[in-house]
C-alpha cells in the first residue's frame, strides 16, 4: 500500500462525520491506493457510533479509556501499512488538500512537517490573537530549550516515510499534547531529512485545550527534555 492517513479522534461526534465525507472523496480522487485509520481515543460521546457508519471505508482502532493524542497517533502510525504515512487532526482544521503537499515532499524527505506560521501558509478563517500569542511564546520556549529548529512543532499535520514513522512511533514516550515536540526532536537528532510545508487551515471552534493546559505542557516539555537528554547521554 502506498498511502496511510491517520486521524486521532476524541469526542468528535459533531465534526468527524463531515470531515470524513470530504476526506474519503478526496482520497479516492487523488490517491487511489490508500487507507484511512481512525483511532478513537476513549471518546465518551457518540464518536464511535459515527465512525461505525463508515466501517467499510475506513479502519477503526478503538479503546475505552482516553490515553492522549500522542498515544492515539502512535497507535495509528504503528498500525499503518503505507509507504508514506501522514497524521492530521480529525476536526477538519486542515483540509485534505494539504495531504498531497505532505506526500509529495516525502519523495525526497524522511519527514514533512506542516507549519501554519510560514508566510506561505493560508488561513481560511482568522486565528484568535491570544492563541497566536501563546503559540509564539510556546514555540520560542521549545527552541530555546532543545536548541533545535523545531518551530511550530504543534502543527497538527505531519508526514513520514514508513521507516521513519516506525522508528519515531516505537520510541515515543509522550502520550499527550507534547508528543509533537518529541517527534520533531527525535527526528532532528536522528538526522532525518526534514521539510517544513506551509499548510492551509481553518481556525476551528471547540478546542480540547483547557486554560491550565499551557502550564501543564510547559512542565511536560521540561520533563521531556530531561528524559531525552538522559537517554542520549547528554546529562
Amino acid at each position: 500500500m502506498k498511502y496511510s492517513i491517520v486521524l486521532p479522534a476524541y469526542n468528535e461526534q459533531k465534526r468527524i462525520g463531515i470531515f470524513l465525507e470530504e476526506l474519503i472523496l478526496f482520497c479516492r480522487k487523488k490517491l487511489k491506493d490508500f487507507e484511512i485509520i481512525i483511532v478513537n481515543d476513549g471518546s465518551t460521546d457518540n464518536t464511535l457510533d459515527v465512525l461505525k457508519k463508515y466501517r467499510k471505508k475506513i479502519k477503526i482502532i478503538s479503546y475505552s479509556i482516553n490515553k492522549g493524542k500522542g498515544y492515539a497517533v502512535k497507535t495509528g502510525m504503528l498500525a499503518a501499512k503505507g509507504d508514506k504515512i501522514v497524521f492530521l487532526d480529525s476536526d477538519g482544521a486542515y483540509p485534505p488538500e494539504n495531504i498531497l503537499k505532505i506526500f509529495s515532499a516525502l519523495e525526497n524527505y524522511d519527514v514533512a512537517a506542516g507549519t501554519k506560521r510560514s508566510k506561505d501558509s493560508r488561513w481560511y478563517s482568522s486565528e484568535p490573537f491570544l492563541r497566536k500569542l501563546m503559540s509564539f511564546v510556546y514555540n520560542a520556549f521549545i527552541i530555546m530549550l532543545f536548541r533545535e529548529r523545531i518551530w511550530d512543532a504543534g502543527c497538527g499535520i505531519k508526514g513520514f516515510r514508513k521507516n521513519a514513522a516506525r522508528y519515531l512511533a516505537s520510541n515515543l514516550i509522550s502520550a499527550g499534547w507534547t508528543f509533537d515536540v518529541e517527534l520533531m526532536v527525535r527526528a532532528y537528532r536522528k538526522k532525518y531529512k526534514i521539510k517544513r510545508i506551509p499548510v492551509s487551515l481553518y481556525s476551528v471552534k471547540g478546542s480540547k485545550l483547557k486554560i491550565v493546559d499551557p502550564l501543564k505542557m510547559t512542565l511536560n516539555i521540561i520533563k521531556l527534555k530531561y528524559l531525552l537528554d538522559i537517554k542520549n547521554g547528554r546529562i
